[in-house]
């Protein structure tokens, strides 16, 4: 039997994993988390558009400390001592590790996101150890999983004026 959980906020009943966002209001069907970046919450209908925000971002974001590498190297910070390093060399090696360790972070989250999806396990459930540990549900898991990636994208509805203006 499936438990069905009455919201006080939205006045409805939540079927299971779905939970209320006390900052956007609303209730989510398979709730991930809010996501303050993209500055809305992250759930079943846009959670594999979110994996692709993460994954443009932190290739696109992986770009700087590769050019930044490659300016060093140009400029023979490879072949150097490091106390023979100028200023603009050590700076060069600076941002280049700072942007690794953003965007690097970025990436594994990215990556554990979609491990993630495909699992068909959300934020919610990892961290409160909701994860099945019983490995004959993973193929059930990932079947779910793939239904959430490939599903066809719902069109939003639109209003149409009933106000007819004549000419």
């Amino acid at each position: 039997m499936i438990e069905y959980k009455w919201c006080d906020s939205c006045q409805l009943w939540r079927p299971p994993r779905a939970s209320h966002c006390d900052i956007c209001k609303c209730c989510f069907d398979r709730f991930d988390h809010h996501c303050p970046w993209v500055g809305t919450c992250v759930a079943r209908s846009n959670h594999r558009f979110f994996i692709a925000f993460l994954l443009c971002i932190s290739l696109g974001g992986l770009c700087v400390p590769t050019s930044l590498a490659l300016a060093l190297a140009s400029l023979g910070g490879f072949q150097t001592r490091l106390e023979d390093w100028t200023a603009g060399l050590a700076a060069l090696a600076l941002l280049g590790g700072c942007g690794l360790c953003c965007f690097g972070s970025i990436s594994f989250q990215a990556i554990c996101q979609s491990g993630m999806l495909c699992l068909d396990l959300t934020t919610k459930d990892v961290a409160h150890q909701h994860a099945a540990h019983d490995c004959a549900e993973l193929p059930l898991r990932c079947k779910a999983g793939c239904s959430i990636c490939c599903a066809p994208m719902r069109a939003r509805g639109f209003v149409v004026s009933d106000t007819h203006i004549d000419t």
